[in-house]
């Protein structure tokens, strides 16, 4: 860490631990961390809000009463807009450490810092090409109040919020009629579709199919993505998706021929062959009462 003027202190991490120059500091836990002082540990806890940003830091005063140490709320992409207490945290929105250094407010996600100031990394996004239509410097698809980057890669989130991000879009990644990476031209690529979108959000289905199995793949090599068959064999084992009789949004809906993401009542995103990505009433059609399987995402069957 460097200071203004010719002070200049060394801090290092070590897993949960951080050290000021060769001096224990911080212990971090699954709640907040452990401060040590000269004479004692002080425990600290956070509350923090849906996108893990830390709103509340408390710990126990004298008597083991609960005393607030740190209030902070934030604008939407993360600039602090009022701290009610000025506690010495620096683990705050989206749980980042805020760099202090220079004062320039930077938030380090790990793989690249984060300006709060103005929306954007400083970098560009080391997995650009999954994005075409976004700026490389981008923050979360412009979408912070559904959606966190956990390591400055790539955003995560709500699987129906990130599906709706793509409506109306088209791209070489789910194009009809351009083979892509030993997808077909003339192919469905629906499946390939579902599958990004669940592994943005944190659900990959996996990919369970052998190369050689079918023409489609991801990629040159390796495995491929489940087929939209696939999701509607109900014999078919996916990785984290089990068989549900009712169906809410962030489920997945497969004919056998066709699959998209439950986005509503009765309704899905899917990405069709010529119109893009679509949000309708396939999947709940009545002349598909009984032919369509949904399937609902349970981490424990994975």
């Amino acid at each position: 860490m460097i200071t203004r003027g010719a002070n200049i202190s060394v801090r290092t991490y070590e897993g949960g631990f951080e050290y000021a120059g060769e001096d224990l500091s911080i212990i971090h836990t699954g709640e907040g961390f452990v401060q040590k002082t000269s004479t004692a540990f002080v425990y600290n806890y956070y509350l923090k809000d849906h996108l893990g940003n830390t709103r509340v830091v408390f710990g126990e005063g004298s008597g083991g009463q609960l005393v607030v140490n740190q209030t902070t709320d934030y604008y939407p992409f993360g600039l602090e807009h009022s701290s009610g207490l000025s506690g010495d945290n620096k683990y705050l929105y989206n749980g980042k450490e805020l760099q202090s250094e220079m004062d320039l407010g930077w938030l380090d996600y790990g793989w690249r810092m984060y300006d709060p100031q103005i929306g954007r990394w400083n970098v560009i996004d080391p997995l650009a090409e999954k994005y075409p239509s976004y700026s490389p410097y981008n923050y979360v698809l412009n979408n912070p109040v559904r959606l966190v980057d956990p390591d400055g890669r790539s955003p995560w989130g709500d699987v129906v919020a990130l599906a709706r991000l793509f409506l109306d879009y088209r791209n070489d990644q789910w194009n009809f009629d351009t083979e892509i990476g030993g997808f077909l031209a003339g192919e469905p690529k629906c499946n390939l579709f579902v599958y990004d979108i669940l592994t943005l959000s944190g659900q990959s289905p996996g990919r369970p199919n052998e190369p050689g199995r079918t023409s489609q793949l991801r990629g040159a090599e390796g495995k491929r993505p489940p087929l939209a068959s696939q999701w509607a064999d109900a014999e078919f084992e996916i990785p984290g998706w089990i068989i549900t009789n009712s169906p809410q949004p962030g489920d997945v809906a497969s004919d056998g021929n066709h699959v998209g993401i439950v986005s509503g009542s009765r309704m899905t995103i899917s990405a069709t062959p010529r119109n893009g990505v679509v949000e309708n009433d396939w999947g709940f059609r009545e002349d598909q009462s009984g032919t369509v399987v949904f399937r609902t995402y349970n981490q424990e069957s994975q």
